[in-house]
């Protein structure tokens, strides 16, 4: 049982280095069960979900979910169904977005499914075009004044771009950046180290937030280039928490705005003709 788990957090922990402290004395058995299965793993936050019995662990980037006990992990997004559940085309049956995944369920609660729910006669997928619309409405709601934009002349069309530093190719796609911007397309730049909290990568990422050209310090950190490593307030915490409420397993992870998840690089051409093809839909 503990080589199970340990196999499960030690991919997402493995560069968390400082000792786990125990917020309270009654997360003692869950910390001592992460001491376990995972020695040095820091944890940020261990509280009481929603869910009568299981509590909420936050480290790193992760949030996932254990017994008072110590003794059972959940991996998974903890979702509240009828706060988020809305009715469908389809009489008796409802929606719910958790994360970045769409689900139905009856109207009784007692059957789910997931899948995709397809309009035969307009040849559409509803599913995905929901989905896209709320990744925009929590980056809407995250803001402009909390991301890093690099804008072009005139603007025909923009991404949200969840980057690290240090990925090889966030690095090209950002040294090809004046071929995105000559298409229309604006950057919006959200921070995801996959290294986590306190990571190098994510102390970078802090202190291009914090450098007084922010654009400029993050070319530069992207060239691989030092940078004056200050401290401030910062939403990078924010960002990867939401880029992983989008499912980002990796970087770049391009978001369009229509909302559609691009994993990986694309170049400036096949963005622009995809987003354009995308636009008439």
């Amino acid at each position: 049982m503990k080589k199970t788990l340990f196999n499960v957090l030690i991919g997402v922990f493995l560069c968390l280095s400082q000792p786990l402290l125990a917020e309270e004395d009654s997360n003692q058995a869950i910390v001592d069960a992460l001491n376990k299965i995972a020695p040095g793993l820091t944890t940020s936050s261990i509280k009481p979900s929603k869910l009568a019995g299981l509590y909420e662990v936050v480290a790193g980037s992760k949030t996932f979910y254990m017994s008072k006990d110590g003794r059972y992990l959940v991996e998974g997004k903890l979702t509240d169904i009828n706060a988020n559940k809305q009715a469908t085309e389809i009489p008796g049956i409802y929606e719910f977005i958790s994360g970045s995944k769409l689900y139905y369920v009856s109207q009784d609660g007692n059957f789910f499914i997931e899948g995709s729910l397809i309009d035969v006669e307009a040849n559409k997928d509803l599913t995905e075009a929901r989905l896209g619309r709320a990744r925009i409405a929590q980056l809407d709601k995250l803001g402009l004044n909390n991301m890093i934009v690099f804008k072009p002349k005139k603007t025909i069309h923009a991404i949200y771009v969840f980057t690290d530093i240090d990925c090889g190719y966030c690095r090209k796609l950002h040294s090809e950046m004046d071929q995105y911007l000559n298409q229309g397309i604006e950057v919006r730049y959200l921070f995801f180290p996959r290294a986590g909290l306190n990571s190098d990568s994510y102390n970078k990422a802090v202190a291009v937030w914090c450098a007084k050209d922010r654009n400029a310090a993050l070319t530069k950190a992207k060239k691989g280039e030092s940078i004056d490593m200050k401290q401030c307030e910062n939403p990078v915490t924010a960002h990867m928490k939401l880029g992983e409420e989008f499912g980002a397993n990796g970087t770049p992870m391009i978001v369009t705005d229509k909302g559609t998840i691009i994993p990986g690089y694309v170049n400036a051409v096949s963005l622009s003709l995809g987003m354009e093809k995308e636009a008439k839909k």
